[in-house]
């Protein structure tokens, strides 16, 4: 479990993607090229696209608030996460 402070970039457009969060508590500002994009809250997830493309972060991702996750690392995520799941995941991604 890590926790985030209020403004506190969990990790910024640009950057290499090596893990997964999901949201135990709090809520995270999705920002695109320094604009909103969206909120994303408790048992929302995030950081899978760099995962699964092996590409670089598309979003920038910053605490609102205290904000509590879950990580996995890129080599968990790909053990417990199955090519099927993983293949929906890319249909989400694409829409």
């Amino acid at each position: 479990m890590n926790t985030f402070t209020d403004g506190q970039a969990i990790f910024e457009q640009g950057a290499t993607g090596d893990q997964f969060f999901i949201i135990k508590d709090g809520t995270v500002d999705v920002l695109k090229d320094n604009k909103h994009v969206r909120d994303l809250t408790k048992s929302d997830y995030f950081g899978e696209r760099a995962l699964i493309t092996n590409d670089v972060r598309s979003m920038t991702i910053k605490a609102k608030g205290n904000v509590e996750c879950w990580i996995l690392s890129k080599s968990t995520f790909m053990e417990v996460v199955h090519s099927d799941r993983r293949n929906s995941l890319i249909d989400r991604m694409t829409m």
